[in-house]
């Protein structure tokens, strides 16, 4: 299915993590929307990792419903073009110990 990020991502995600992630499109119709859409999940999906040291316990945490965000999974909300630069942040946050 399309880009090779895609492909990296889908190594350790269920295709129901996937369908959170992205929006479908067939690989022909690659519009600017679903590129970005991806792009934003990915950079969510690579500083989990960066922040909680090891792919497992980033998986986790993206998948584990959050109160501060009303009971949705960070995964959920990490396409989105108002919720990624949000978990961008608290991801941040944590790193930097003020953030759970």
């Amino acid at each position: 299915m399309g880009p090779v990020l895609l492909e990296i991502l889908r190594d350790d995600l269920t295709e129901v993590s996937l369908s959170c992630l992205i929006e479908p499109a067939p690989p022909a119709e690659m519009t600017r929307k679903y590129v970005v859409s991806l792009y934003r999940a990915v950079r969510v999906v690579w500083l989990a990792e960066l922040v909680f040291g090891n792919r497992d316990t980033a998986r986790a945490w993206l998948r584990q419903p959050k109160s501060r965000l009303h009971g949705r999974a960070p995964l959920e909300l990490a396409r989105c073009a108002a919720d990624a630069p949000l978990l961008e942040r608290w991801l941040i946050a944590i790193d930097q110990g003020s953030g759970l």
